[in-house]
This record gives structure tokens, C-alpha cells and sequence, in this order.
């Protein structure tokens, strides 16, 4: 089964933006670019960054939820960080998906954040 998102991150600083992003994610998640469409292709996720005059237009799909939440996590914690001063944030359409990728995220998160006890020993977390 796929999963799939698109989502945009406003701004007027598209192109650069989309430099940036490419450059940070590297090996990670690879990003090809073709003018002013930036592809993501790595096993299970594949997607594209198109620069417009207003926006960084996001499509992303992959072969599993897991997959999916960390590619969007990968592209928005980025585009994020260096859209800081501007306040720059990444919108998703699919608001259920949307807060299932942040329920994900927190989880995991919240995860490493605190010490292992014996509730998550049991499995119990």
C-alpha cells in the first residue's frame, strides 16, 4: 500500500530554499534537481520540490506510513531551520495523515527524551 502527502512551505525564496534543502539532505534523502523541480528518489520514498513564485510545492510518497512520516519530517525540520527568520512552516493537506505523522514524531521524540523504566522494559509505552 503507498502513502502519499503534499504539503507547501510559503515563501519568496523558493529557489534558494531549494538549494539549501538539497544540500542539507544529501544522502539522506537525495534530491535531484531539473531546473525548478527537485526529485527525491531513495528505496521506498519518492517525491519532488517545485519552486514557485510564492511557495515550495511538496509531494512525497513511500511504501509504508513510517517511511512517508520520515521523509516529511526530514524536508519540513529542514526547510524549517533555514526559514527561521522568516518564519517559514510547512503546510500538509491531509490534516488526519498530518497529525498522524506529529503523533509519530512526538512518540518518538518523547522516546528518547526520557529514560528507559520498566514500563517500556514490559513494552508497556
Amino acid at each position: 500500500m503507498s502513502h502519499s502527502i503534499t504539503g507547501r512551505a510559503r515563501t519568496d525564496r523558493a529557489d534558494h530554499l531549494a538549494t539549501q534543502l538539497a544540500d542539507h539532505l544529501g544522502t539522506t534523502l537525495p534530491l535531484t534537481s531539473d531546473g525548478t523541480v527537485h526529485r527525491i528518489e531513495r528505496e521506498g520514498v519518492t517525491g519532488s520540490v517545485t519552486e514557485t513564485d510564492t511557495a515550495l510545492e511538496i509531494s512525497l510518497e513511500a511504501t509504508s506510513a513510517q517511511l512517508l512520516f520520515i521523509a516529511m519530517d526530514s524536508v519540513e525540520r529542514t526547510l524549517v531551520r533555514f526559514g527561521e527568520s522568516e518564519g517559514l512552516a510547512v503546510a500538509w493537506d491531509d490534516s488526519g495523515l498530518e497529525q498522524r505523522y506529529r503523533d509519530a514524531i512526538g512518540s518518538a521524540t518523547r522516546t528518547y527524551e526520557r529514560p528507559i523504566d520498566e514500563a517500556d522494559r514490559a513494552g508497556e509505552h
